[in-house]
């Protein structure tokens, strides 16, 4: 499989050199031992870290004490997800179905707690989950002192060429409305 071109992505981002920045989760950002970090890339993801009591506070005190922060956000459509969903849930549960009828089991705990899961997160997407919390982290970024927030829309056949939108003039809405 030939890797494709993100030269143009990174070089809007302003990431000349990859291999010289710390790429980390946000989970995972509290046992990051080096005290200074120059260049860091963090995956935030906001569906599974937001909550209505804190909205984003760690992500907050994170931009509080950066001297510069870009944010990328990858937009997906309601349609696009709840499509990704299903096709998880499938393949979820045929391994579900596999484990018990070859292995003679009712279904391991784990693979349980997958299906319900994805079943919660499926009906999130169709209730407009997505939707409201792609409002919140567009609210939040605005309300923040950071250099750039770029959207890249994954709804696009092919990510690496398409382009990036300045958030302040993303209109959200319209593309949830047109999907």
């Amino acid at each position: 499989m030939r890797q494709k071109d993100y030269s143009c992505l990174r070089e809007q981002l302003g990431i000349q050199n990859p291999s010289t920045w710390l790429y980390v989760a946000a989970g995972k950002l509290a046992f990051v031992e080096q005290p200074v970090i120059d260049q860091l890339v963090v995956h935030y993801d906001f569906n599974a870290q937001y909550s209505q009591k804190n909205g984003f506070k760690y992500l907050r005190e994170l931009i509080n004490i950066s001297n510069k922060v870009t944010v990328l956000t990858l937009y997906v459509p309601s349609d696009i997800l709840i499509q990704r969903v299903n096709l998880r849930l499938i393949k979820v549960l045929k391994l579900w179905v596999r484990c018990n009828v070859f292995r003679g089991r009712n279904g391991s705990f784990n693979t349980r707690k997958k299906i319900l899961l994805t079943w919660k997160k499926r009906r999130k997407y169709r209730q407009g989950m997505d939707v409201f919390l792609y409002s919140e982290w567009f609210d939040f970024f605005s309300q923040t002192n950071i250099a750039l927030h770029w959207v890249l829309d994954f709804s696009r056949a092919d990510v690496a060429a398409a382009r990036l939108h300045n958030a302040a003039s993303f209109d959200l809405e319209s593309l949830s409305n047109r999907h």
